[in-house]
């Protein structure tokens, strides 16, 4: 008979964040009868399956767009043939053991069948691109997974989070058009700065660096600074093919969801963005406005243009702005007065902090509330973790270091190239955050010192890890100078953008040390490095060869 320790083992060993976060999760489950809801005339809505289509209608609304059929082009569009290179690509960003969709084969089949027969497959995906169709049974998705929001209103549907699976084969060729696209829209500089969100190198790090920058910079100049946060309701299901369709015609390009809501917010970006004391963010789908002035009592009028112009923006495109999410802030020391600032006629609600991208900003720029929030966080999931990692039995310290790497440290680290300052206080309670998370590791007694229990672990300080990883974000992402042990590293020489090179036309360069030229007898020349990293269950090893046998180079453009 199986232990419970065997049991515990099994689940971490085999599936580690899977099953184990089964154990931990406290969100109900999906076969939950749902909760009873009022439609939009206040009709109470009680049979499951009325309240299931209610919910689906909400979050996948249906846009009647017959105009869509007058605006064909007929136009000859020459596409580039889809390649072997660019489907590996495609291949290599996936896993295969992901939840098939209703044509059951799983990612891992889908690349038998194109190993076995390459050619079948690319000409069957050339054959989509240039009849311009994406077959309906490609799209088909199985049962919707409703899955409710923890701590929402679940009377509400938009705190149900809709989850189905579609066909590999789609998501195949969704990829490779969403890839030629983005392609396309960034090198004709179809996007505007300030849109963030589902592009390269445009991630939340920038977002939120964009955003403290712009309040600190006001500071420094003696402005004040108010950031109105709005949230766009169900954005992506909402807006109407025949304005995307419009655009595209505009820009001579082609389509897809996400990147296609862009183009929308692009024209929003582009014409508000013309203000010095005026910027508008949006990652995708949330928009901040950030407004600067002398005095306080000056935002109530100079919030108007801005907000006035994202109002009729969402109207001529039939979408809503969420109420019950928007909220301002304004940043000073002291709010002296209440600021009234409208939207559609109603009060956008004041708040003391305001929450970014998974970021609690707070008037004073301290960004303290921001590590109470973690810690609050972080000891929810410890708590939780502490049942299965008792001193005698439970979880292997093995596997919860695992897991504290991959889980704990993350979330403990998402931001903190924007949000940490390397201040006593701040330090302290990052310090204390990571204690609390070890010791569940090592064993050890409440009296047992934090820099012991971090020897113990074999886990560096974590006020050390964030330093290492801004100064890093700062260097790549910024390219900003850094010194380093009193050498400067200059920013343009350690950033070499590679040549950014088309999809269809990528290239695939495969090394053989056997059956090259090199040396293998001389030992000397070779250097093996590992920082003891995995990827798929294999450690990582980067070789090193130092000799002057023979010299290549290579082109990614050849």
């Amino acid at each position: 008979m199986a232990t419970f320790r065997d049991r515990l083992d099994k689940i971490v060993v085999v599936n580690t964040f899977d099953s184990f976060y089964r154990l931990i999760d406290d969100r109900f489950s999906t076969s939950r009868d749902l909760v009873q809801m009022l439609d939009d005339n206040g009709q109470e809505i009680d049979k499951h399956s009325k309240i299931r289509e209610y919910i689906l209608k909400f979050h996948f609304p249906t846009i009647d767009d017959d105009e869509i059929l007058s605006i064909q082009s007929d136009k000859i569009s020459a596409f580039d043939l889809i390649t072997e290179e660019e489907i590996i690509s495609i291949f290599e960003d996936c896993k295969n053991d992901k939840s098939p969709g209703p044509d059951e084969p799983t990612m891992g089949i889908i690349k038998e069948i194109f190993f076995d027969n390459k050619s079948l497959f690319i000409n069957l995906l050339n054959l989509c691109l240039y009849k311009g169709i994406f077959p309906k049974v490609w799209k088909r998705e199985t049962n919707v997974a409703l899955i409710p929001k923890s701590g929402k209103d679940l009377r509400l549907p938009n705190n149900y989070r809709p989850i189905c699976l579609l066909p590999v084969w789609g998501k195949v060729l969704d990829k490779i058009l969403a890839q030629r696209l983005s392609y396309f829209l960034e090198q004709n500089n179809k996007f505007h700065d300030l849109q963030f969100g589902f592009r390269k190198d445009r991630n939340t790090s920038l977002a939120l660096y964009e955003v403290i920058n712009t309040i600190t910079t006001n500071k420094n100049n003696n402005l004040l600074t108010a950031i109105i946060s709005l949230d766009i309701s169900n954005a992506f299901n909402s807006v109407r093919w025949s304005d995307i369709i419009r655009i595209l015609f505009e820009e001579e390009g082609s389509c897809l969801f996400p990147i296609l809501f862009s183009l929308i917010a692009d024209r929003l970006l582009r014409d508000l963005n013309t203000d010095d004391k005026i910027k508008v963010i949006m990652f995708p789908d949330d928009i901040v406005i950030l407004t600067a002035d002398l005095a306080i009592y000056r935002f109530s009028e100079s919030t108007k243009i801005p907000l006035d112009k994202v109002s009729l923006w969402a109207e001529n495109r039939r979408l809503k702005i969420n109420p019950l999410k928007s909220v301002y802030t304004v940043f000073t020391r002291k709010l002296t007065r209440r600021l009234q600032i409208l939207f559609q006629q109603s009060n956008i609600k004041s708040s003391s902090q305001i929450k970014y991208l998974g970021i609690f900003i707070d008037n004073k720029l301290s960004l303290i509330p921001h590590l109470n929030y973690l810690k609050e966080k972080s000891l929810k999931l410890q708590n939780k973790l502490i049942r299965f990692c008792r001193t005698t039995f439970g979880v292997k310290p093995e596997e919860v270091k695992e897991i504290y790497l991959r889980v704990t440290e993350r979330i403990l680290m998402y931001g903190s190239e924007i949000w940490y300052r390397n201040t006593a206080i701040m330090n302290r309670k990052i310090l204390s955050l990571q204690r609390n998370a070890l010791r569940n590791i090592t064993k050890t007694y409440k009296t047992v010192s934090t820099l012991s229990i971090q020897v113990r672990a074999g886990i560096p300080p974590l006020d050390l890890s964030i330093k290492f990883h801004q100064e890093k974000f700062r260097l790549i992402k910024l390219k900003t100078d850094i010194l380093i042990n009193n050498e400067l590293l200059i920013a343009n020489n350690v950033n070499v953008p590679p040549p950014r090179v088309p999809p269809w036309r990528g290239r695939r360069i495969f090394w053989n040390i056997e059956q090259s030229n090199v040396n293998m007898k001389n030992e000397s020349n070779f250097n093996y490095y590992t920082d003891g990293s995995k990827i798929d269950g294999r450690t990582v090893v980067v070789l090193l060869y130092l000799g002057e046998e023979k010299r290549s180079k290579l082109s990614l453009l050849d």
